[in-house]
C-alpha cells in the first residue's frame, strides 16, 4: 500500500471515529477513494434522511444527484477534492474546526466499495462557510507548497478556482439553511 493511500485511509478511519463519538468504528474493509469529489446542497429534510439512510438507499440517492442535481446547488472539486482537503485541515490527518469541514467534514455515511459520502448538517453548513470567506490565494499557495504540493492537483490555479467555487457554494447552501452531502466515486 502506498505513503498516500495508508494516510487516505488512517484520514477516513479516524474521521469514522471522531463522527462516532470516539468510539471505535466497527471492523470493516475501508473504501479506496480516488475519484472525483462533488458536493450537493441538500434540503433539511434530506439530510436528516441521509442521516439515517442505508448503502443501497444512499448509492441511489447519490446517481440521481449526479445526473439531475440543480448547478446552483452543487459544486465539483474533482481530484482537487484531496489536497484541498489537506490544506484546509493542515494535513493529511482531521482538524477541528469549521474550515476542516469544508470537504470531508460532518458525518460518514455506509457506502459501497469505491465511494465515500460524508454529510455536513445543516447547523454546521454557516460556521463552515464563514470559515471560507477569508481565505486567500496566497494562503492557499503557502498551504500547497508547506504539504510540497500534494498529488491531485494540476495546477495552483486550478486549485484557487475550485476553492472559490466550493466557498461560494457553502455560502448559497448557508443561506439557503441546507446541508451539504460530499460525494467521491471512482
Amino acid at each position: 500500500m502506498s505513503t498516500e493511500l495508508l494516510i487516505r485511509e488512517l484520514c477516513v478511519a479516524v474521521l469514522d471515529c471522531v463522527a462516532s463519538g470516539g468510539r471505535a468504528a466497527p471492523a470493516r474493509a475501508r473504501p479506496r477513494v480516488t475519484g472525483l469529489g462533488r458536493h450537493f446542497a441538500v434540503e433539511p429534510a434530506d439530510a436528516g434522511w441521509l442521516a439515517g439512510a442505508g448503502a443501497e438507499a444512499l448509492a441511489a440517492y447519490a446517481e440521481r444527484a449526479e445526473e439531475s442535481w440543480e448547478d446552483r446547488w452543487s459544486v465539483d472539486t474533482d481530484t482537487a477534492w484531496e489536497p484541498l482537503h489537506r490544506a484546509l485541515s493542515g494535513g493529511p490527518g482531521p482538524a477541528p474546526g469549521p474550515l476542516a469541514h469544508a470537504i470531508l467534514g460532518g458525518r460518514p455515511l455506509p457506502a459501497a466499495p469505491g465511494c465515500l459520502l460524508r454529510l455536513l448538517p445543516p447547523d454546521r453548513v454557516p460556521a463552515t462557510a464563514e470559515a471560507l470567506t477569508g481565505l486567500t490565494r496566497p494562503w492557499l499557495r503557502a498551504r500547497l507548497d508547506a504539504l510540497g504540493r500534494p498529488p491531485g492537483l494540476s495546477c495552483e490555479s486550478c486549485a484557487w478556482e475550485r476553492l472559490c467555487a466550493l466557498r461560494a457554494f457553502h455560502t448559497r447552501a448557508a443561506d439557503a439553511g441546507r446541508g451539504v452531502l460530499f460525494t467521491v466515486s471512482d
